[in-house]
């Protein structure tokens, strides 16, 4: 699971047959004023809430977390959990704002940077067993055009220059990054309005086909 002593619930957060892990997917989505959060898994739970107004301020107190495995390799900015789970059957997505309890284990943070204008994003992965997958779906908006939004490191951007594809318009980009175990990988930057973030987590020695 992570750098920890509990590393013994790690079989159960994978998404191989062979192993015997499900994946889990996480989605966050945010249009304007609000946020709305899910995750799935056999079933699924939901975790709502505000997390920043039409301006970007981010409205919630800041957090103090107890890393796993270190800790980001990057320094200021707003650290966000993103994936958790407290007792290896349940993973959900927690938001900014919402308390964290004493069992619970944050998997993935989203790093908030700020680059004046614009912000900075940024993955750090709190365990030792899993990578996760992230993708990013930013769609149609005046304030996210290509100029304005830059992949970082080893992240893709694709845009959709014509016509729709998968239920997004003309105008959207899909940004991919895969973050190891311990890992902190830049993601995008730019100003980030209208955007949708699914996450799956797999076995470190997973292959995606």
């Amino acid at each position: 699971m992570g750098c920890g002593p509990s590393t013994q619930c790690a079989s159960t957060v994978s998404g191989s047959d062979v192993t015997g892990w499900k994946p889990h997917a996480g989605e966050e989505d945010e249009n304007g004023g609000g946020t709305r959060a899910r995750f799935f898994r056999r079933g699924h739970a939901k975790s709502g809430g505000k997390r920043s107004n039409d301006e970007g301020q981010r409205t919630s107190p800041p957090l103090v977390h107890s890393y796993h495995c270190g800790g980001p390799s990057v320094s200021g900015g707003e650290v966000l959990p993103a994936l958790w789970y407290s007792d290896c059957t349940k993973a959900a997505w927690k938001k900014d704002g919402a308390s964290l309890a004493q069992d619970d284990t944050v998997l993935l943070y989203r790093i908030v940077l700020p680059r004046p204008p614009y912000e900075v994003w940024a993955f750090y992965n709190d365990t030792k067993d899993i990578q996760f997958y992230v993708t990013i779906h930013f769609y149609p908006h005046p304030e996210q055009r290509r100029e304005l939004l830059m992949p970082l490191g080893a992240t893709t951007v694709v845009w959709l220059e014509d016509g729709s594809q998968n239920g997004m318009d003309a105008g959207s980009a899909v940004a991919k990054l895969v973050v190891g175990p311990t890992e902190t990988a830049l993601a995008v930057e730019g100003h980030m309005v209208a955007y949708r973030i699914i996450v799956n987590g797999f076995p470190a020695n997973f292959m995606m086909q």
